[in-house]
């Protein structure tokens, strides 16, 4: 027996592979890794951190991430396609050091190390492949003329240890037809290598580019600036794949903005802006413009409309998309997105903004998939199963007012109910169930309302409320008896009661109070990433300054725990999950959140039904109701969780970082922990 003092990073560690292909096992669980072998993996890694200044209770953290990660994986259909290794978790945690992960892997599998600081990929063999089965395998085809190989195509892996690596194998083999040769990178190369392919740039090549210091210069320069030249033809491909790939990075929106030198392409990705394209020269401005113009028209199939079709390229784009007048829809990927463009000249010629809308992922979600603590989320589905007065979901532009509603509905009983929308325009169409009406210029949105309030609906849905006169129709309508549901643009369900009050002027506060129902308050938050994040350094400061708010809503923070992955057994003591995001800097890229340390986004409310104290309030103080007393009295009397309480058990249980909650709830003035000075 080898003792842990004799052993190596290198030669035959003795890891039991997880791979079903290699071992013809499943996943071994952490006590099973413990006690195999002669030699336990714990035992070999304790050695190794030993060699290399690591804490073996750094080692053990590691090990359990990795378990956490895989139990979370197999639990969620969503990520069951991805593959995790033992030796990719220390790696991505910064447990060991890139160049002993990569040596140990290398030595494991007898595979070269590839030796070059960055890698060139190869974007036509990577889009051949495609580059979100690159992201799931950790895979990187190199470019021919990087390569030192004659008559052999080089590709780069991470870890054959993950599940999906003999897959990769095949599927690489198919492509090439030639003999492969596999080399070993890290995490961090082949995941900027990739993200580099995706934003579709290719390093030039040049002699003085073959070096080690060229080849980085290339990659750098290829990164830095994503420019069409101005001598490349500008098709409509061009604008149609760049709309893909914002889709597929989960992109809400597209900036289209005239500079003074071109335009520049920017995403909003989990509600950050990121460039992703520059476009120098008057003439391919105008070229890109005129293209989008032309796919605002287009169908599901790729058709132009009768009217849009036979327009010239070359018109004026100052003519182009003025306020929100067009919507087209996309299939991609099995998936039915629709496209809402608007524009308006800008002082450098002309903008466009295009709102992404993934209509067959918001027809099969529910309000319970989208990170409700369990008591608002059993809220919400009362009060629109009751369908009765005046319903509201608050909140900014951008903040999933509109999904919440959509969600909501589904929670009605629309085979006995008629109900009725009045949107502008048709964000998602239902294939049955709902009446939904489009604003037109010959039938605007009041008149409609107006309308539909003559056709005996049970359920009046105004998708937002925009002036004083639909706010009255809407306030009306709910008097009469019919279930109201809508938007309002404020930040706290006290503060539209306010609004309300300031804008239905014709209304007696004695006859608005009887019609309130729930007013639901939200904002979305970044998810921290799961597969990089790390403890929070100040965890235990954290959880002794906020237990007591744990405590009060113990049943919504168990909830919210066991969707972090880090459950705690019924009747168990609570205890916390605090993470920290792990950015770039230091360290490996997460081939998930490319390093942002974020991905996804969650819901954060602020929820409160008016029952009879704050209607008799609302009827007693009239026009001088005062919605921050009121807002203090209900925290006080433990009728109101705010947003900002809701962030931080959010934070508590993992799903958020306490940075996020803090920074995104920095508005909420009023915050209450019980027992707590």
């Amino acid at each position: 027996m080898v003792s842990p003092a004799q052993a190596s990073p290198l030669p035959h560690p003795p890891l039991p592979p997880h791979n079903k292909a290699a071992a013809g096992v499943a996943s071994p669980r952490l006590a099973e890794i413990e006690g195999a072998g002669t030699m336990t993996t714990r035992e070999y890694w304790r050695a190794v951190g030993a060699k290399h200044g690591v804490s073996e209770d750094a080692v053990f953290r590691g090990m359990q991430a990795y378990e956490e990660a895989r139990a979370m994986i197999s639990s969620s259909g969503h990520m069951s396609q991805f593959g995790r290794s033992l030796i990719w978790t220390f790696q991505l945690k910064g447990i060991f050091p890139e160049s002993v992960c990569t040596s140990y892997v290398a030595a494991r599998h007898r595979l070269p190390l590839h030796s070059a600081p960055n890698l060139l990929p190869d974007v036509s063999a990577i889009n051949r492949l495609g580059i979100d089965r690159c992201n799931r395998w950790l895979v990187c085809p190199l470019d021919a003329r990087s390569n030192n190989a004659i008559g052999q195509r080089v590709v780069v892996v991470a870890d054959p240890d993950i599940d999906q690596y003999p897959t990769a194998r095949a599927q690489i083999g198919m492509l090439f037809g030639v003999a492969v040769e596999y080399r070993i990178a890290s995490v961090d190369a082949i995941t900027k290598a990739l993200m580099l392919a995706q934003r579709g740039d290719t390093p030039q090549f040049s002699p003085s580019a073959t070096s080690a210091a060229g080849a980085t210069g290339a990659v750098q320069r290829a990164v830095a600036s994503s420019s069409i030249a101005q001598s490349e033809e500008i098709t409509r491909e061009t604008v149609e794949r760049d709309f893909e790939k914002a889709f597929n990075a989960g992109a809400s929106d597209i900036h289209v903005e005239s500079t003074e030198s071109g335009l520049r392409v920017r995403w909003r990705v989990d509600g950050r802006l990121m460039e992703a394209r520059r476009i120098t020269g008057e003439a391919q401005r105008a070229a890109y413009l005129a293209q989008v113009k032309l796919s605002s028209s287009r169908d599901a199939n790729g058709l132009d409309s009768q009217t849009e079709t036979g327009r010239a390229s070359g018109m004026d784009s100052n003519q182009y998309i003025r306020g929100e007048d067009a919507t087209s829809v996309r299939l991609w990927g099995g998936r039915r997105v629709s496209l809402r463009y608007s524009g308006s000249p800008s002082g450098h010629k002309y903008s466009i903004t295009i709102r992404l809308n993934d209509q067959t992922r918001i027809l099969g979600m529910r309000l319970s998939h989208l990170g409700y603590r369990l008591s608002v989320e059993k809220a919400l589905i009362a009060a629109f199963a009751d369908a009765t007065g005046l319903n509201a979901i608050l909140g900014t532009t951008g903040s999933g007012k509109s999904t919440t509603l959509y969600c909501g509905l589904k929670e009605m009983d629309l085979e006995s109910m008629k109900v009725i929308t009045v949107e502008d325009p048709i964000e998602t169409l239902f294939s049955d169930g709902l009446d939904q009406r489009e604003v037109t210029p010959n039938m605007p949105f009041n008149e409609m309302l107006r309308q539909i309030l003559r056709q005996d609906p049970d359920v009046v849905v105004p998708a937002e409320i925009r002036d004083a006169e639909s706010l009255m129709l809407s306030i009306r309508a709910a008097q009469s008896g019919h279930g109201v549901f809508t938007t309002l643009h404020t930040d706290t369900p006290h503060d539209a009661i306010r609004r309300i009050l300031d804008s239905a002027a014709g209304i007696e506060p004695g006859a608005l109070a009887p019609a309130l129902g729930l007013f639901c308050a939200q904002r979305l938050l970044r998810r921290v990433c799961v597969h990089c994040r790390v403890p929070h350094p100040n965890a235990a400061e954290m959880w002794e300054k906020h237990a007591a708010l744990a405590h009060l809503h113990e049943t919504d923070f168990r909830a919210l725990l066991a969707v972090s992955g880090n459950p705690i057994p019924e009747g168990a003591p609570l205890k916390p999950a605090i993470y920290a995001s792990r950015k770039t800097e230091g360290g490996g890229m997460c081939p998930f959140c490319h390093g942002r340390g974020e991905i996804g986004r969650i819901v954060c409310t602020e929820s409160f039904r008016f029952d009879d104290p704050d209607k008799i309030r609302i009827q007693r103080e009239g026009t001088a109701y005062d919605p921050v007393a009121a807002r203090a009295d209900a925290i006080r009397e433990g009728r109101l969780c705010t947003m900002r309480e809701d962030a931080i058990l959010k934070a508590l249980a993992g799903i958020i970082t306490p940075e996020e909650a803090i920074a995104e709830t920095k508005a909420q003035t009023v915050f209450f922990v019980p027992n707590q000075a």
